[in-house]
Parts: structure tokens; C-alpha cells; sequence
């Protein structure tokens, strides 16, 4: 009896150090996931890095008066970044250095350039879109789109399809082909817009929530739009219907599903999506998600493919936005070898890192983070 008891504790407690045991290896194989899946912080050489000026009526800088980027773009020859702002548009020059303003007052909350790099889109909290020829400083067309709503200011993505020469088209017929820029209109739908008259053509519908982020194919086939309820969805250009939908693989761990941003690759194969803790990767063919690149500071403001596809960029908010902690860093991956790199460099731990975009050539990546901008010198990441 004795030895029964004896024999039944002994089996007890051999099940329960099993039991820890398998607990431990768990949590290990847990621990050396994250511990090896995320990028290694590396800091690469800043090229120039500046605080934005507030700007009075007559486009002077106020000084020590700053604010903060609310969107970024590139010309196609990567030789002038355009900033949008909470006081208007900024022009620099990257060579001279030397910064203009395009216009002020009007808040700049999302910017495009035409593919031929000569007409410049904006767009403020009120919904307007107003079309610049911003080499001359001259507004060629100006129209009213949906305004903001609440909490949702950031629906103001906007993306050209990419044949430069209709832009100065109304297209053909109702069927709005060529010469659109895409634009996330009110809740849960895309508006098409001829340009320059402004008219517009088409809504697309389909969305349950409101659609945070757009992004057209490079070779013109598809209109990518992602909405706050994780959904994506791709749309056959030549006829403006869904050609396929997709639901989000989303690690949400309570803070919500929105997809935030989107970009294609070069080659139009892959579409990024920016969730929260990481980056997925979607085979734009199959509509399979291929690829998951994870990071651990909260939610993927921004996402930017180099030109040659080799690279990814994601701008991340930051845990402050979430938890209260830890301010945003840029990550960068290395698609063909699966290896990522985090950049930061924050002086202020309260802000977040909004926008990231690569210039042409690869080598330089240009980030803002509260109200500084940098250039970064990428190629000398030791990958």
C-alpha cells in the first residue's frame, strides 16, 4: 500500500517537472523566435538631418517655430523632397539644401508626384485636392474631395495611375482609364478623379471601414486600397472591379486590425502591407501572404520597396502609441537575404518615425521623425 502511494507521488511529480520542462523549452523557442526574427539595431551615416520651420505669410522660416511632417514624396529624379505639414508645403532641394515653400496656411496631409515628376498633387484636412505645376509655384487645378472625419484624418492617401501623358487627359468615355489620381474618399470607398478637370468619374465600394491607404502597380494594372479593418483589396484598372479581396493576417494582441499603409515592388508582384508589429508580404498573383517581417514597437505608419525590390523600408510609431514606452524606429530588411537592420536616431523619445521613402538610386532612404527629416546613407548597411 505504502509503495502504491509512494509510486503514484513519484509519477506525480515526474509528470509535473515533464510538464515544467516542456513549459521551459516553450518558452525558450519562444524567446530565441523573437530574439533572432527581429532586426539587429545598426545606425548608418546621416547625410543631412534638419528640423522643420514654420513659415510666416511671406514664406519666411519662424524661427524656433517647427512642425511636424505629415507626408513626404520624392520627385522621380530623386533630386527635390516635397513635405507636407501642418502649415503648408515645403520644397528641398537635395543638393543646395535649400528649402522653399510651395504654399502655407493649408495643411499638407498626403502628396504625389505625376510619374514624369513635373505636376505635384496635395491634399489638406479639408478634402481639397489642388493640382501644381511646382517648379513654377503654380496651381493648375484645385477641387473639393471628402473631408476628414474624427480620428480618421490619415484617409487622405492618394496615388496617380501611371501614364504622365494622361494626366493632362480627361480620360475616355465614363470609363475612367488614364489620367485619374486615386483617392480614399469617404467611409469605406475610393474616389476616381479625371485630372485636370477634377470630375469626379468613379467610386469604388466594397469596404466595410474607412480606407487608410492606397497604392497603384508600377505597371498600371492594379489599385491596391487597404482599410481599417485589415481588409485589401485589388481592382482591375481597365474595368475598376475587385479582381480579388483579401483579409489581413493581422497580430492584433487587442490594439486593433487597421492596415495603415501599402507599396508594391518594382515589379509589381508583391504588395506590403504595414499592420501592427509587422510587415506582410502578398503574392499579388495567388493572393497568398508569402512573408511576414516582424518588429516589436507597434504600428507600421509606413512602407517603401527600393526601386531595384531588394529592400524594404517600414516607418514604425512606436510603442508610445500604445503602451507608453518606447519611441518609433525605421526598419529595414533585406529581402533576398531575409536579413533586417533597424535604424534610430531620436531625440525625442515621444515621437514617432511617420514616412519613409528611397530615393532612386538605392543608396539613400529618407525618414521623419517628429519634426526632423534625414537622409540616410543605406548602401553601407553591412548586411
Amino acid at each position: 500500500m505504502h509503495r502504491d502511494v509512494r509510486s503514484l507521488a513519484s509519477t506525480k511529480w515526474t509528470l509535473v517537472f515533464a510538464a515544467f520542462i516542456v513549459l521551459l523549452f516553450a518558452v525558450l523557442t519562444v524567446w530565441i523566435y523573437h530574439k533572432w526574427s527581429r532586426p539587429k539595431h545598426y545606425e548608418p551615416p546621416v547625410l543631412e538631418s534638419f528640423q522643420l520651420h514654420q513659415y510666416d505669410q511671406f514664406g519666411n522660416a519662424i524661427k524656433d517655430a517647427y512642425d511636424s511632417p505629415n507626408a513626404i514624396a520624392l520627385t522621380p529624379d530623386g533630386r527635390t523632397l516635397v513635405i507636407g505639414s501642418g502649415s503648408g508645403v515645403t520644397l528641398w532641394d537635395i543638393s543646395s539644401g535649400n528649402k522653399t515653400v510651395l504654399f502655407d496656411g493649408q495643411p499638407g496631409l498626403s502628396l504625389v508626384f505625376s510619374p514624369d515628376g513635373t505636376a505635384l498633387a496635395t491634399r489638406g484636412y479639408n478634402g481639397r485636392i489642388r493640382l501644381w505645376d511646382w517648379n513654377q509655384k503654380k496651381e493648375l487645378a484645385s477641387f473639393a474631395a471628402a473631408a476628414s472625419e474624427g480620428d480618421h484624418a490619415s484617409a487622405h492617401s492618394m496615388a496617380f495611375t501611371v501614364d504622365g501623358k494622361a494626366l493632362v487627359s480627361t480620360g475616355k468615355g465614363k470609363t475612367p482609364t488614364p489620367g485619374l489620381v486615386a483617392v480614399t474618399g469617404g467611409f469605406g470607398e475610393v474616389d476616381l478623379w479625371s485630372i485636370p478637370a477634377g470630375e469626379k468619374q468613379r467610386t469604388l465600394t466594397g469596404h466595410s471601414n474607412y480606407v487608410h491607404s492606397v497604392a497603384l502597380s508600377p505597371d498600371g494594372a492594379t489599385l491596391a486600397s487597404a482599410d481599417e479593418d485589415g481588409n485589401l483589396k485589388l481592382w482591375d484598372t481597365t474595368t475598376w472591379q475587385v479582381r480579388s479581396s483579401w483579409k489581413g493576417k493581422v497580430e492584433t494582441q487587442g490594439y486593433g486590425k487597421q492596415l495603415l499603409s501599402i507599396a508594391f515592388s518594382a515589379d509589381s508582384k508583391v504588395l506590403a502591407a504595414g499592420a501592427i508589429f509587422e510587415v506582410q508580404l502578398w503574392d499579388v498573383a495567388s493572393g497568398k501572404l508569402t512573408g511576414t517581417l516582424h518588429e516589436d514597437r507597434g504600428f507600421i505608419q509606413s512602407v517603401a520597396f527600393s526601386p531595384d525590390g531588394k529592400t524594404l523600408a517600414a516607418a514604425c510609431r512606436g510603442s508610445q502609441a500604445i503602451l507608453g514606452t518606447e519611441p518609433g524606429r525605421t526598419y529595414i530588411w533585406n529581402l533576398e537575404g531575409g536579413k533586417g537592420r533597424s535604424i534610430w536616431w531620436n531625440p525625442d523619445p515621444y515621437k514617432w518615425v511617420s514616412w519613409v521613402v528611397f530615393s532612386p538610386d538605392n543608396k539613400t532612404l529618407v525618414t521623419t521623425t517628429g519634426t526632423f527629416v534625414r537622409r540616410w546613407d543605406v548602401s553601407a548597411i553591412p548586411w
